[in-house]
């Protein structure tokens, strides 16, 4: 016997052979050429063509540019490609804006000025037709949103945590935090409850004194309370403070520099040490040859200004570690200044561990409390990053947020979707430095939730076993069922819906092919893959 399943909620369904007809009678004048993985990415979102209407919204901010990027096409079709950028009333007309551009894989958008647009990508304009199955996938649209951010001024010094309420931002009771930027230095974390942020400078501005000119960092955050969204820019100062860096001139011990292929200075990992490239030109600053992912994040883990030509810090982690002092791209000194600390490799920093997250169903308008739980043991300060996306027609990453509680609160839409939440937990020391196995951040876990309602749009999905029949709607509330198949046995899909039909029909045709390339004789035995 032969278990095949019906997934009733989940996956677009096409009856093979029409209403009613035997799986093993598929037309073959029905198999259509198309370009399967044709889609477009911005960032870590990506869209595809849909016969549905296209309701993701993607929101930037004026003068910052966004790319957009052409996936999954040949070079002669990519050639022939076209791009077009109109811009929206407020009636919902639209109107081009500057030139088609033809060919090539990236299209940058950089707004001027706030506004609502539309990106249209197509490989085949004059094919498009977002009603018939073998016309939808010739074009895609991308709804953008430029928005002008307004400034939000906040103030602290290096050794200060400071808490932001959502109510700062905007007041409406209503908004939560659904993705805040990272600064360069320091942390902004979000509570469980996405009301509050709150800033840690921890010891990014080690250097930073009371006599020497504050630091200012611009981070986008955006709120939404379900039906408006809202892009603030966040100004933060950070002031100097008198107390002493950890590692000064009194306590620090000197590293001279040497040539390539000199041994290292060993030195012990909570031990101060001093660089000193005062005999160099005043114009340049201090790079990695080799150390953590960009001098940036080696600035705030180490709490120095790599533009000082003289720099004191502790290396606390695994390895070697080489340092140069450089005027330019490849345009440095031939001295090194080289360390190593004494620390073998068992103490390497290692990531936390994460148990698996169980795909849920939950009802829409809902609050969903997503939770991470670490299955090492590990009992350190830990921070998670979390990431939502929307994967109910597109794959939409409406936010990202770090939080120090394992839990996080979700508010879920109103109307019938699917997300996916994934989480990553770091270490506070936050070093992830690959090269020497450094590693304090986990792998992600993935957690799917269907978020799901009392419709009465659906259509209704008949599946036929030796003329019994199944139904979508007697089986409410259950995303899986299973029917028991025996070779030889008789089954049939019936969509008995326009909408149905029309839904997708060729993403199932092409897996019901696939089958029967591998299983021609055994086709009713597959598991076939149905939604109302």
């Amino acid at each position: 016997m032969h278990k095949s399943y019906v997934l009733w909620a989940l996956i677009s369904l096409t009856a093979c052979g029409g209403s009613e007809s035997p799986v093993s009678d598929i037309p073959k004048k029905s198999i259509v050429q198309l370009n399967p993985n044709y889609r477009v990415e911005l960032g870590d979102s990506t869209f595809y063509p849909s016969l549905t209407e296209q309701t993701s919204q993607v929101y930037v901010p004026v003068n910052q540019s966004a790319s957009f990027w052409l996936r999954g096409l040949s070079d002669d079709i990519i050639a022939s490609h076209t791009w077009s950028l109109k811009k929206q009333s407020d009636s919902g007309s639209t109107t081009d804006v500057g030139v088609t551009k033809l060919g090539g894989k990236q299209y940058e958008f950089l707004p001027s000025s706030p506004g609502q647009y539309v990106l249209e990508s197509c490989v085949d304009k004059r094919n498009y037709n977002p009603t018939l199955p073998d016309g939808f996938f010739h074009c895609l649209y991308i709804n953008i949103h430029a928005v002008n951010p307004e400034q939000i001024d906040v103030v602290t010094d290096k050794n200060t945590a400071i808490d932001i309420p959502a109510s700062k931002f905007i007041d409406d009771d209503g908004m939560r935090f659904i993705d805040v930027e990272q600064p360069k230095r320091g942390v902004l974390l979000v509570d469980k409850a996405r009301q509050t942020l709150t800033y840690r400078p921890f010891k990014d501005f080690d250097y930073l004194m009371d006599d020497m000119p504050a630091e200012v960092q611009n981070i986008n955050v955006t709120l939404t309370n379900g039906t408006q969204t809202v892009i603030k820019t966040l100004r933060l100062t950070v002031s100097g403070t008198a107390s002493s860096p950890a590692c000064h001139e009194g306590n620090s011990r000197r590293i001279e520099p040497g040539a390539w292929g000199d041994e290292p200075t060993i030195i012990e990992p909570d031990e101060c040490i001093e660089m000193d490239a005062s005999n160099y030109s005043p114009s340049g600053r201090w790079d990695t040859i080799r150390s953590f992912n960009d001098i940036t994040l080696f600035e705030a883990l180490l709490g120095i200004d790599a533009d000082s030509q003289i720099i004191r810090f502790k290396y606390p982690f695994y390895g070697h570690f080489w340092l140069s002092w450089c005027e330019g791209p490849n345009q440095c000194e031939s001295d090194l200044w080289q360390v190593k600390t004494n620390l073998e490799r068992s103490s390497i920093i290692e990531a936390p561990k994460l148990e698996r997250m169980a795909p849920e169903v939950a009802e829409v308008g809902t609050v969903f409390a997503a939770s991470a739980n670490v299955s090492d043991g590990n009992d350190s300060e830990l921070f998670y990053h979390w990431t939502i996306t929307d994967i109910s027609t597109n794959s939409v990453v409406l936010g990202n947020m770090i939080t120090d509680s394992a839990q996080l609160d979700i508010a879920l839409p109103s109307k019938t979707s699917d997300l996916k939440i994934s989480v990553k937990a770091q270490g506070a020391s936050r070093i992830v430095d690959d090269y020497y196995g450094n590693d304090s951040i986990s792998f992600p876990e993935r957690q799917y939730l269907h978020v799901r309602g009392d419709r009465d749009d659906a259509p209704e999905v008949v599946v036929k076993l030796n003329g019994k029949t199944y139904k979508g709607s007697d089986h409410k509330g259950e995303i899986v069922y299973f029917l028991d198949a025996e070779p030889g046995d008789s089954l049939s899909f019936d969509g008995l819906n326009q909408y149905l039909v029309l839904l997708r029909p060729l993403i199932m045709l092409r897996i019901t092919l696939m089958f029967v390339a591998h299983h021609p004789q055994k086709l009713c035995e597959m598991a076939p893959l149905i939604t109302p």
